[in-house]
């Protein structure tokens, strides 16, 4: 077994970041007429404050929130971007199956018989997605176009159209297709309006529905571009002309917009806790701007009227318990619809909120028993708490083989003064059915994975290192960049050869800053015996050998990249040197069935983004293949 707990290029939270404050000019625009106007200051005030702040405001050509007209949402498919895979949908928003779409693919959806979607061309030596669609009916695949960077797709009055973002350039830009021919066709007009708005984020009408530019014109009027520098939302019309600009205090991000209402989260004035956002609503109508949630855990969705949210409780730390709400952005009246409670060793992230998307009739997510993955639904009317039903379209199943079950194992702590956390830790274990497994073998099997889980929550929770007690001052215990979490999962539980059983655990560690590290640790045990085996067990080289083996491997490897996608710091003597200093029999090593990977945490060989790096080496090149017919 070999474990990745050192961290040794761990981040330290401490480095100061300054939002922006500006004078705040709130100006307003309406749903018929946009005028650019003083107002006053927006809020980020509790909504109850807000609510009787506002008052009675009415703008001439403003049209009543009660004669809104809900906008209808094409409903033939839901996609989940987690597992690759579209749900149909009949005429009535009920589920009818399930297909799946090319991984590593992106904004799928379907319309008139084809399913659309971007695929990053991960093994091209130019970074970038191919746009394509393919025929339901055939299986034929068409290429469209191919783009930079893909923020939306659709298809809308005949047409095709691609939204890309050129981070070489800083600019958008939309392409437009014929829908039957993929003819493409001049769109200079919208790509005009995309010219003067730059580098600024556009967010989606609607809750991410990614229109293109001429059916956000036709229903929403204008387009929203956030300067996040400035905290500034300025909205264009079909001729570039600033209709109205928004100044937005401690502003992070924007979510979704139509002509009524914008929604975004704001930055909670809490120099202890960077994380922490409010969830806002900014009312285009009448100028007021609505905390809809303090310290919320994610936006969900925007649509007919109602602001989807989720809040999260943390209190058992690697079982978390999502709460989803629906905010009525008419009435301003809250309601939570449902929990749903996360289970040991299930594949998803979010249960509940995962690919969460409301249609005209019905909501679906995804969610699990605990048993399996499966689309959920409620029904979209829904204001007060209901029980989301299961639908028979399964997903995937739970970490674990036939035969086990998987427990978790959490524990805290707490600050002695303040009673906050100072330190959580969570562990998975696997627990093989011993009426199915051998007794013997598998019960040696179970007490040693579950000592060892315990063991690693204990290690986690009685380090000091990171941990913030600074005396007499709890400032800024509780919170994400003052507390260090430790997380363990079970990913895979799989036979090597046919003597061998492997154990994978992946997870995560952070104790502030921009971002944690991975964790992984791989098991490996005799099928005959229960004992663990590693590699010092088995490699009869000496430390020196398997060094010099895995250094020529890592330069052998990187041979493999072009410049373009080169994830490593760098070439020739100096990567093997790097791999050889950093390499030992004591590494993190993935069995295979043919051979082992050495696994290099981030910053050894490449930075962050590159992800842990795996150094493939075949049994025979170690001199073990006996060991694994």
């Amino acid at each position: 077994m070999r474990r990745n707990l050192n961290n040794s290029w761990r981040f330290k939270s401490g480095f100061a970041i300054a939002l922006l404050t500006v004078p705040m000019l709130l100006t307003g625009c309406a749903a018929d007429k946009y005028v650019i106007k003083e107002k006053v200051e927006a809020s980020n005030t509790p909504i109850e404050s807000s609510i009787e702040e506002r008052g009675d405001i009415v703008d001439e050509g403003k049209e009543e929130k009660s004669q809104r007209e809900s906008r209808p949402i094409y409903a033939g498919s839901v996609v989940t971007t987690q597992f690759s895979e579209v749900l149909k949908l009949d005429e009535n928003e009920g589920p009818v199956g399930s297909y799946t779409y090319p991984e590593n693919s992106a904004y799928a959806f379907e319309n008139g018989g084809y399913v659309y979607y971007a695929t990053w061309k991960s093994d091209s030596d130019t970074y970038g997605y191919d746009v394509k669609r393919k025929d339901l009916s055939s299986g034929n695949e068409e290429f469209i176009c191919d783009v930079p960077g893909v923020r939306s797709l659709d298809v809308y009055n005949g047409y095709v159209f691609v939204r890309s973002y050129s981070y070489d350039d800083a600019k958008y830009d939309e392409r437009k297709f014929d829908v039957n021919t993929l003819e493409e066709l001049p769109n200079d007009t919208n790509n005009a309006l995309f010219d003067t708005i730059g580098d600024k984020s556009t967010c989606s009408d609607l809750g991410g529905r990614e229109s293109c530019l001429d059916r956000l014109m036709d229903e929403v009027g204008f387009i929203a571009a956030y300067d996040y520098k400035e905290s500034r939302v300025t909205c264009k019309d079909r001729n570039a002309e600033d209709v109205a600009v928004y100044d937005l205090e401690n502003s992070y991000e924007i979510y979704a917009y139509d002509k009524y209402d914008l929604v975004y989260s704001a930055s909670v004035e809490d120099e202890n806790d960077y994380w922490a956002k409010n969830l806002m609503m900014l009312d285009l109508q009448g100028d007021a701007t609505f905390v809809i949630a303090e310290r919320f855990n994610s936006f969900l969705d925007y649509a007919n009227g109602k602001i989807y949210y989720s809040m999260i409780d943390e209190s058992e730390f690697g079982l978390e318990e999502y709460e989803v709400h629906s905010f009525d952005t008419e009435t301003k009246v809250d309601s939570v619809l449902y929990k749903q409670k996360k289970h040991p060793g299930m594949p998803i992230y979010g249960p509940g909120i995962c690919d969460f998307k409301v249609l005209n009739k019905n909501i679906y997510f995804l969610s699990d028993d605990g048993n399996e993955v499966a689309w959920y639904t409620i029904p979209s009317d829904s204001d007060a708490k209901v029980t989301p039903e299961r639908t028979d379209i399964a997903l995937a199943k739970s970490n674990a083989p036939k035969g086990v079950t998987i427990e978790g194992m959490s524990e805290t702590r707490l600050c002695d003064k303040c009673g906050e956390p100072l330190v959580q830790a969570y562990s998975d274990y696997p627990v093989f059915d011993l009426k199915l497994y051998d007794e013997t073998v598998y019960a040696k099997i179970n007490d040693y994975l579950k000592k060892e889980a315990k063991s690693r929550v204990e290690l986690a929770l009685s380090s000091d290192e990171y941990v913030d007690e600074s005396a007499g001052s709890c400032e800024g215990h509780g919170t994400v960049s003052y507390k260090v979490t430790n997380e363990y999962e079970l990913q895979e539980i799989k036979d090597v050869a046919s003597g061998y059983i492997t154990v994978e655990y992946d997870g995560y560690w952070y104790a502030g800053g921009a971002h944690g590290m991975p964790l992984y640790i791989y098991y490996l045990f005799d099928k005959s015996t229960g004992d663990e085996v590693t590699l010092k067990d088995l490699y009869k080289g000496s430390e020196e050998d398997f060094k010099k083996l895995v250094a020529n491997a890592t330069l052998e490897y990187s041979k493999t990249f072009s410049e373009d996608n080169y994830p490593f710091f760098s070439e020739g003597q100096d990567l093997y040197d790097s791999a050889y200093e950093y390499s030992s029999l004591e590494s993190a090593i993935i069995w295979e069935n043919d051979g082992i990977k050495v696994v290099f945490d981030p910053y050894v060989l490449g930075p962050y983004a590159a992800g842990p790096i795996e150094i493939a080496i075949s049994y025979k090149d170690l001199g073990i293949e006996g060991y694994f017919k």
